[in-house]
Formats: C-alpha cells, sequence, structure tokens
C-alpha cells in the first residue's frame, strides 16, 4: 500500500495518471473498509460509487463526497498528483524545501503546460523569474 520511492521518476512511474493518484489514495484512507467522513457511518455497504466518477454518496446521511474529504486535499483544486510531488521532494530534500519555492515551481509547471496545450484562454503574463534554477537555499 505505501511505498517508498527513490527518485522522482519512480513516482511519476507508479502515478502515471490522476486516476492512479486517486485509486491509491482511496487504498490508503478505506484500508479498514468504506467509511462516511461526514456522517462516521462504516457500513461499507451503504457507501456506494456513483457510475463514471470518483464520487462517493453514504446511504446513510445521503450525502455525496469525494475521498478527498477529511483529509489536507479537501478544499485544494490542485492534482494529487501535484500534491504526490510536493510530499515526496519536502521529505526527500535533505533540510526540506521552502513552500516558496514550490510555489515558483509550480508557478512555472502551469506556464509550460499553458504553453503545450494551446494555452486553453487569454495568454497570461508572468513577473519575475521562476524555475528550480532561482530556488537554491543560501547558507
Amino acid at each position: 500500500m505505501l511505498r517508498h520511492f527513490d527518485t522522482l521518476i519512480e513516482l511519476f512511474e507508479a502515478f502515471p495518471t490522476e486516476q492512479h493518484a486517486i485509486d491509491h489514495l482511496t487504498a490508503i484512507r478505506w484500508r479498514n473498509g468504506r467509511f462516511c467522513p461526514l456522517c462516521g457511518n462504516a457500513d461499507g455497504a451503504r457507501i456506494g460509487t456513483l457510475t463514471g466518477s470518483n464520487t462517493h454518496k453514504c446511504y446513510v446521511c445521503r450525502q455525496r463526497f469525494s475521498i478527498r474529504v477529511g483529509t489536507i486535499f479537501q478544499d485544494t483544486k490542485l492534482p494529487l498528483r501535484k500534491w504526490f510531488v510536493a510530499i515526496w521532494l519536502i521529505n526527500a530534500h535533505p533540510k526540506g524545501i521552502a513552500s516558496t519555492t514550490l510555489a515558483k515551481d509550480h508557478e512555472g509547471w502551469r506556464d509550460r503546460q499553458d504553453g503545450r496545450h494551446g494555452n486553453h484562454g487569454a495568454p497570461r503574463r508572468v513577473a519575475g523569474r521562476c524555475g528550480r534554477e532561482h530556488s537554491h537555499q543560501q547558507p
């Protein structure tokens, strides 16, 4: 279930798609059986998965929820794959990585993705420098 990744490449190979990351989080959260994070219902037979989605429904409280509810990923719009990479970077770096560095890396990644996918929407201007080459730590 929980795996150790020595390299970032191993992490990307383990989670090639967002669905792989969601399935991994699901396996971790529900390793002892399904439960509703909203009402606490632990009867797995009364929790369903809506067809063709990553949405679940509790038939006790009648609420819909995703596997992210009740975790640090609950209110984020970032994909789980990005979160897994950020967590790996923080843990793999001997001194840790500042959140501002991760934010700069995210901005650079987002801009590269916009270029690859035809920039859906209006072009954005990025002020300042971004990217890994500008994220070194001072001694």
